[in-house]
Order: C-alpha cells, then structure tokens, then sequence
C-alpha cells in the first residue's frame, strides 16, 4: 500500500470562558426575644386584679362603671404595653416577610444555576471535543486533528476511558461560596436549598473521563468478562493511534490470541521502524514477554539509559535548571512504548521487561481477570469493569471469537478503589479494522519536510494538474496538448506520449523520479556540452 504524507498539525479548541458566580448567603433565623419574667408574673396578677376590681365595686354597692373608669383605663394600658411587644415575647420578621424573603432567595438561586449549567455544558462540550467518543474518531482521520499531540503537549498521552461525573475545574467555573457561621443560624429552607445547590451544581455529568498514561508506570483492568475488557482496550488503542502519531508512540500486544488483535497489523503505530520479516516492516504483536525481549530488548533496555519509571513533573522553564547546572544529559528515549498484557506471562517474566516499578518512556496496560502483583497492580493503578444491572442483553457472537455488536451494548461499569469512575467505552472489531486501515495510508510529515517537498517536483504536478502521479497512467488522464512549464530555472515540457524533458545545466533526475517521472532517454552528448536535455515517462511507481 503506498504510503500518504499527512502534515502533522495542532488544531486549537478554544476553552469555554471561565465563569464566576457568588450565591447570597441564606436567610437568617428570625431572631426572638426572651419571655420577660416580670411580663410572665404581671399578665396572671393583671387578670386577677382586673376581677378582683370589679368584684369589689359590684359588692361595694357601686352599679355604674363611672367611678372606676380610671382604674380600668389603668389596666387597659397595662394590658396594652404587655402584648404590644415592649415587656413580652417580640418578632423582628413576620411569617409574610418570611415566605417572601424565601421566594426571593430561591429564584436567586435559580439564576446562579443557570449561570452555572450554561459553563458545565460548555464545558462538557469541550471535552467531549477534545477526547472523541469511540464513534467519532472516524471523522477525525485524515482531517486537520489527526495525530495532533506531540512529546511537548500537556495533553500527550491523555487517552478517554468512558464518560462519567467529574467536578469543573476552577479555571472554568469559580464559585465564591458565602460565609456561613454555623448550620443551627439557617433558615431550614434556605439552608437546605444551598446545601444540595452546593452538593449537586458544580458535578458535570456524562462528561469524557480522562487517564494520563504518563502518570503511572502502568494500568490494569479486570474482570470476569475479558471480552469487554478487550473491547474497551481498542478504544483506548484507537484512541491513541488517531492522536498521536507513529513517531512519538508505538502501540505492541503481548497475546495468545492474535486472531483477536489482527486489526493492529494495519496501525502504523504497530510497525517497527526498522526490523523486517517476511511481510515487511515488523508487527508488534508477541506472543510471550520473552519473545517481546528478545525481538526488542535494545528498545527496552538502550543499554541502561532507559531509567526507572518517575512521576512527570510540571516545572517553570525559569525555575527548571539547565542540563550543565543539573549535571544531567538528556537522552531521547525514542517513542513511548504502550504494551498491551492479554491475560500472558509471568510476573517473573513481566519484571524483566518492565521492571519492579517501571521504565521511563513505557506504560504497560494489563488485562486480567483479577488482581495481580507487578506493574499496574498498585491500588491506584486497577480499574475493576462490572456489568450494570439488569443491562444483560443477548448477543451475537462474531467473527475472532468476539461479539460483533459492542457498540450497541450497554456500557459496563468501570470502578477505581472500589467507587463508580465512568461507564466504559467499547469499540467492536469491525469498527476497529476500519479504523486502522484508515491510518494505514498516512505516514507522518513535519513542517519542513511538507516545506522541501513543494519543491519543483510538486509544483510540476500542481502545473500539470496532477494529484496523483500514482495513479495518472492508470487512469490515462492528462491534457490533449503540450504542456510546458517553467520551475526555478528549469524548463519542463509534457508531450502527448506522456514523455516530459527538461533543458537545463543541470538537470535533476531526482526530483522527477520523485514525482513519478522515470527516465527515458536523454539528448546526444555533444549537444549535452551545451545544455543537458534529458526525456522522461511517467509511469506508476
């Protein structure tokens, strides 16, 4: 299969904007004044007095009201000032104000949650973006994103796992909560209604989670179910591979099941850059860690300058020491490796290739039906896949032993240290094989490689309207007349017989044969002292 040069380019998704939101604080609880003591003996002492007073003018003889009216208005006003509030038990906020402050209070909180879902989708949107879902990688191959992440990206080897609930990040949403002294001082509506807004705005839900494979030596995921670990293994290999390009990454598989990975033989990403066998560059597909060492133990090893595995720092360039301060000699360590586990070898085996704690520029993905020791086995490093509940549907099996319908089964569970992490994506082997064969045409091109390659070759083909010389003769395309064309000096004419000369001092077989031109014939040597003249046919290389 001849091979395409893809420029690799960087493609920038601008992040949404960052959002700050500062919610009220609740209502208070509406404070009360103690019960006055001397209020509490005067009301029972004002009512016996008030009965007393008229039972002793009744008896006294006095039938009209008149002579007392002025010890009743005495009790009237006394009676007055105690249920007026002054002497008795007062409220700062009626139950009216109350129910409105509330009302007020929750429709703030309303506009605040707005503001906040409009950034969690935002933001939602982005990531989803950045690390496509399973499905969507067919559309980025072949277009401006494929192969995009470099060595010096943050996001280098950032790989999706699943969707799941993650919490936004202060860059994208800040929330300055208010100052709460204590629970006991809240209104219980209110209080509660911030509470839960607390608890439950600032969750993204169904968002891509993301693992860094830079930020251990290795990962294991296990289950009873090893099929759809494997289909989850191809979306995370996909991934990669769409991503990143062949020359900063190298995809192996350590299996004793190749028919099963049969779809990575078309991943450039599986290619040695150097070995051969019998079918051309070397697969990267082992049947045991011992044939893995053997085929690529310089890789492995590089003569002990490939180190133990550390944590990557994130450190200022101003601040970070220069190689002659720190004593340290930067060592290109070449591609990182990703090796893939099937459920193979001994750990014994697996030390030797990987180490105790790992090896710098290497991540070694295990799959397992349990809990191993090794690289990967950490209690931070295992990933345990569980069915969902009531999610068992049939299904057909498939072409390699596994199901050809993942990508319509509901998604597993996936945990870490016991808590739900994300539902895991799956990725069925016909998806995978045309995947893989899409990336198969690309080779990766710098800048200035794209930048010596328009030299006059290209710009012939582009003059001739020429966009595949790979194809032209097949096709018999070309126009009906001479064409000529004049490219940094040198003259270049097409003829009718597809044969194109070049009169030049100096003419260049190279950048034709380059083109697709080969050499047909050439002028006369004695005309050759003059200018040299050569004939050249296209032909399909």
């Amino acid at each position: 299969m001849s091979k395409k040069a893809f420029p690799i380019n960087r493609v920038n998704i601008d992040p949404p904007k960052p959002v700050r939101v500062a919610p009220n604080p609740p209502i208070a609880l509406p404070e009360r004044e103690p019960r006055n003591i001397w209020v509490m003996i005067g009301v029972p002492a004002l009512i016996v007095a008030l009965i007393g007073t008229i039972v002793m003018l009744y008896v006294s003889g006095v039938r009209s009201l008149a002579t007392g009216f002025f010890p009743l208005m005495g009790i009237g006003a006394f009676s007055m000032l105690a249920f007026s509030g002054r002497f008795g038990r007062a409220r700062k906020i009626t139950w009216g104000e109350l129910e409105k402050g509330r009302r007020r209070y929750l429709r703030d909180l309303d506009t605040n949650r707005d503001e906040i879902q409009t950034a969690v989708c935002a933001q939602r949107e982005w990531q989803n973006a950045v690390h496509s879902d399973p499905p969507g990688l067919g559309a980025i191959i072949g277009g401006p994103r494929m192969w995009e992440r470099g060595r010096g990206d943050v996001d280098f080897l950032e790989v999706r796992v699943g969707t799941g609930v993650q919490h936004a990040p202060d860059s994208v949403l800040s929330v300055t909560w208010p100052d709460i002294s204590s629970d006991e001082e809240l209104e219980p509506v209110t209080g509660q209604a911030l509470r839960d807004f607390i608890l439950e705005q600032r969750k993204i839900r169904d968002i891509a989670k993301v693992v860094n494979l830079r930020s251990a030596p290795g990962f294991s995921f296990v289950s009873e179910d090893l099929d759809r670990v494997r289909s989850l293994m191809r979306s995370v290999l996909c991934s990669l591979a769409v991503f990143h390009n062949p020359r900063d990454v190298k995809l192996m598989v350590v299996t004793r099941n190749p028919e099963v990975w049969a779809w990575m033989v078309w991943l450039p990403h599986n290619l040695h850059d150097e070995l051969f066998d019998a079918c051309g560059w070397r697969r990267l597909i082992f049947a045991t860690p011992e044939e893995l060492e053997a085929a690529l133990g310089a890789e492995l090893h590089m003569k002990g300058k490939r180190g133990a595995w550390t944590p990557p720092t994130v450190a200022s360039p101003t601040a970070m020491g220069s190689a002659l301060e720190t004593g340290q000699v930067g060592v290109d360590l070449g591609p990182h490796l990703v090796i893939v586990d099937d459920n193979t070898g001994s750990p014994d085996a697996w030390e030797s290739v990987v180490g105790q704690v790992g090896k710098a520029g290497l991540t070694v993905l295990r799959i397992a039906s349990r809990v191993g020791t090794g690289v990967g086995f950490a209690e931070d490093q295992v990933f345990e896949m569980a069915q969902r509940h009531g999610a068992a549907t049939a299904v057909k099996a498939g072409r390699d032993g596994a199901d050809a319908d993942d990508d319509q089964r509901p998604a597993p569970l996936l945990r870490a240290r016991g808590t739900f992490f994300a539902h895991a994506d799956q990725l069925s082997i016909h998806r995978a094989y045309r995947y893989a064969r899409a990336m198969a045409r690309w080779s990766p091109t710098s800048r200035s490689e794209v930048t010596d390659s328009t030299s006059g070759a290209a710009e012939l083909l582009r003059s001739l309207g020429i966009s595949d010389p790979g194809n032209w003769m097949s096709i018999g395309c070309g126009p009906s007349g001479a064409v000529a064309a004049t490219i940094g000096g040198v003259r270049f004419r097409w003829a009718p017989n597809r044969t194109a000369s070049c009169r030049t001092s100096s003419c260049a077989p190279r950048t034709l044969a380059a083109s697709g031109f080969t050499q047909w014939s050439s002028e006369p040597a004695a005309r050759a002292s003059r200018s040299s003249s050569c004939r050249w046919s296209m032909g399909s290389r």
